[in-house]
């Protein structure tokens, strides 16, 4: 397999939209969670890092008015405010982007983080939610768990659409610590489509580490959209971290 990485179903973005209601659901459950257990209130002001085509934004909306999203793909931005109108939406790559104002939560989910291949994106992604963060801001990354994948093994999905079925399958490669996949997308009506990835996977002492460098202290850890504890072996991470100030984090050393 090439490491060229081929997104050719995020060029029909109404199609994209119908498949990730079944990641956008589980994950705006696990916001809801992470809202109530850690913090005061309900946030007043939400930014969705990735944000795709605003299903998962949307459905915070209720509970906080002030939700912007930002995402790097100009036909998902289109498609999401044409969407959403109430919602914000901003054209940016997450690794540089600055929209010059702080926000109560900032989310950077469906494996956002996991897409950074290098040391050098990874730096970058981080400092972009430090910038846009104030004392008190509750950080939520979804990412792969390394944990997850070991020892080396390759596994397959099928997963069960409403208009058909999404079959799966991901290696991990050790060396490397990435997870690379192949995705093969049926719907009803329409040609079959392949869609190839490759992951970063982080381990939960990794993550923590890099978090704290950008004034970020993990408060939540868990391998499930649901919070159960556990000893974080499953293949994702929902992590909620409180930002505390880089300067406080500089001070220590």
């Amino acid at each position: 397999m090439s490491d060229k990485v081929s997104k050719q179903i995020h060029f029909n973005v109404e199609l994209y939209h119908k498949l990730a209601l079944i990641w956008d659901e589980p994950l705006a459950a696990m916001c809801l969670r992470m809202f109530s257990r850690y913090l005061p209130s309900h946030p007043t002001s939400i930014l969705d890092i990735n944000s795709s085509t605003g299903r998962q934004l949307n459905a915070l909306y209720p509970i906080c008015s002030d939700c912007v999203g930002v995402d790097y793909r100009p036909l998902m931005i289109s498609y999401a405010q044409s969407k959403y109108p109430q919602l914000q939406f901003h054209l940016g790559d997450m690794h540089s982007f600055r929209l010059q104002r702080s926000f109560d939560v900032i989310l950077c989910l469906r494996w956002a983080l996991s897409h950074a291949l290098t040391d050098e994106d990874v730096d970058k992604i981080l400092q972009t939610c430090a910038d846009h963060a104030q004392p008190g801001t509750l950080l939520i990354l979804e990412i792969l768990n390394a944990a997850g994948y070991v020892p080396e093994r390759e596994f397959k999905q099928t997963r069960e659409l409403k208009s058909g079925k999404g079959h799966i399958q991901y290696k991990f490669q050790r060396t490397e610590n990435f997870l690379v996949g192949q995705r093969l997308w049926q719907v009803s009506g329409k040609n079959v489509i392949e869609d190839y990835s490759k992951y970063r996977l982080f381990s939960p002492i990794d993550i923590q580490n890099l978090l704290f460098t950008k004034g970020f202290q993990v408060i939540g850890m868990f391998d499930n959209p649901d919070l159960l504890e556990s000893p974080l072996c499953g293949t994702e991470l929902c992590v909620a971290a409180i930002f505390i100030g880089q300067n406080s984090i500089n001070s220590v050393f």
